[in-house]
């Protein structure tokens, strides 16, 4: 896939994000949300790449 084609994909995909929650993003931040969200979707990739046991259950008390 090209680089004016992963544009467009992302283009589109920004726009239908912004519609399902409710927000108008102007086509000039279009790119850089679409940047933004492709780092968070990365950063989430790993926290939930991350194994844990099966067995492991929350503390009942954050203790700093």
């Amino acid at each position: 896939m090209s680089s004016s084609e992963d544009n467009v994909e992302f283009d589109v995909d920004v726009r239908a994000l912004g519609t399902y929650v409710g927000l108008d993003i102007a086509s000039e931040y279009r790119a850089g949300v679409a940047a933004q969200f492709i780092a968070l979707m990365s950063q989430a990739d790993l926290v939930l790449s991350f194994p844990l046991p099966d067995a492991l259950e929350p503390g009942p008390v954050f203790l700093p």
